[in-house]
């Protein structure tokens, strides 16, 4: 019977002694505040042992151990069979650093450390809301630093992407760079330096602090401004508000007139007689900078300086078109738009050098939404009525066209220049946007006119 008891106690003893091991094994985690010191219980046999002797500081005082930060950073302390991390933190990060691990210990893939003094957030990120979570967070504990140095997997890049495309277009900051690895990294053009400290602030809650580079080229957004040059028949008048005297006039055309269709509605049209288009160029041009659409030609001038030092400069005539377009992340434009039709008026020449007639309109849109700008009034029928000056205006190209045309001549049409800017989208090409077909446009022409 001896025999078989301790056979028995020896195989308990063998069953649980994994679960035992696994106990004295536990390593439990605290976290203390840089000037914060914390009691341990130990008996005066037991050994004390820190793992690094730079960032906390023991003192023995028989009954008990008095552990005490020195600096940032993490190390392990074992009293007898017992284990510690622990993880010194400055003040003011305490309460973040703890509901920080309380988060980051139920995400999958997450890690959290102390590393060279930085509270830092690696491992695997699985899931952008993780982030978002952990954003939260940090944005309830203003200067609670901390950096994000995950892995993210490559199926929350394009999200990741869209997502500081959105925040930063928010405040009309330029496009920056966006890397993924080792992690993930903002850089901005060196031009922002002076907005460092409002960037670096609007990141903070992500965990991630913005490189700027003066290699790093400025991204803007790309406007595409579509122009329509057309000779169109007094008859639309009514259909699109257009008042025909003699003023210069930039308006919105109404919005029930489907703006991608102002071009193919003009080339329905001229099939019957009632419109013509005299050209249709596109500019592009950067947010915050200018383009321009001139058709015509130059002439020069000879200057002569005070010091009796001649030079020739080159006056523009025919038609100039300048637009400046500023755009915001909601799709909104800021639209400054000047146009000067000009033709060259041998009458009022002053020593060999013709003067010019000229009609300008410089004016300014506020666009919330995609619409066209419609320019009217900027010839004078009178401009065309002397026979020096005709075969010298069909040679300017664009309005060459206009005044060769008896219906012009005749006053049955009016030059309209549409003015149509709209933002490029990345994924966005000039051929996204499909005209009508020709049977819808025609049924819109017999119910208009017949």
């Amino acid at each position: 019977m001896d025999i078989i008891k301790h056979l028995v106690l020896f195989f308990l003893i063998f069953l649980f002694l994994p679960v035992f091991g696994q106990a004295s094994s536990t390593t439990e985690e605290l976290v203390l505040a840089l000037g914060q010191s914390k009691n341990f219980t130990a008996s005066s046999y037991s050994k004390v042992h820190i793992g690094d002797g730079k960032i906390l500081k023991i003192i023995d005082h028989d009954s008990h151990i008095q552990v005490i930060p020195k600096t940032l950073g993490s190390s392990y302390l074992k009293i007898g069979l017992k284990k510690y991390k622990i993880i010194v933190v400055y003040e003011t990060q305490l309460n973040f650093y703890k509901k920080l691990a309380e988060k980051i210990k139920n995400t999958l893939g997450l890690k959290l450390k102390i590393d060279k003094k930085r509270i830092l957030v690696y491992g695997q990120l699985h899931r952008f809301e993780d982030w978002l979570n952990i954003k939260t967070i940090s944005a309830f504990h203003p200067g609670a630093l901390y950096y994000f140095q995950a892995e993210i997997d490559d199926d929350l890049k394009d999200r990741i992407s869209i997502h500081f495309h959105n925040l930063l277009s928010s405040y009309q900051f330029e496009q920056p760079l966006l890397r993924y690895s080792p992690f993930f990294q903002i850089s901005f053009s060196g031009s922002l330096k002076d907005q460092k400290k409002f960037i670096n602030q609007l990141l903070e809650p992500y965990g991630v602090q913005a490189h700027f580079s003066n290699t790093h080229i400025s991204i803007k957004p790309l406007i595409r401004v579509h122009i329509v040059i057309a000779e169109v028949s007094k008859k639309l008048s009514k259909q699109w508000g257009v008042s025909w005297n003699q003023d210069v006039k930039a308006q919105i055309i109404p919005e029930f007139i489907n703006l991608s269709r102002v071009t193919p509605q003009i080339r329905a049209l001229e099939e019957n007689g009632l419109g013509k288009i005299l050209a249709s160029p596109n500019l592009l041009a950067k947010s915050g900078e200018r383009a321009e659409f001139l058709a015509g030609g130059e002439f020069p001038i000879k200057v002569v300086g005070y010091n009796k030092v001649s030079r020739i400069i080159w006056k523009r005539h025919g038609i100039l078109l300048n637009v400046k377009p500023i755009a915001d992340s909601l799709g909104h434009l800021d639209l400054n738009l000047s146009v000067e039709i000009s033709i060259i008026d041998h009458s009022q020449s002053v020593e060999g050098v013709p003067g010019l007639k000229t009609n300008r309109i410089k004016t300014h849109f506020n666009l919330k939404k995609p619409q066209t700008i419609l320019l009217s009034g900027l010839i004078r029928k009178q401009w065309g009525k002397s026979a020096e000056q005709l075969p010298v205006l069909k040679s300017i190209p664009i309005l060459g066209h206009l005044f060769s045309s008896n219906d012009y001549q005749n006053d049955e049409t009016e030059l309209l220049i549409f003015v149509t800017p709209e933002i490029i989208k990345p994924s966005q090409t000039s051929d996204s946007i499909t005209p009508p077909i020709q049977k819808e446009l025609q049924h819109e022409y017999n119910s208009t006119f017949q």
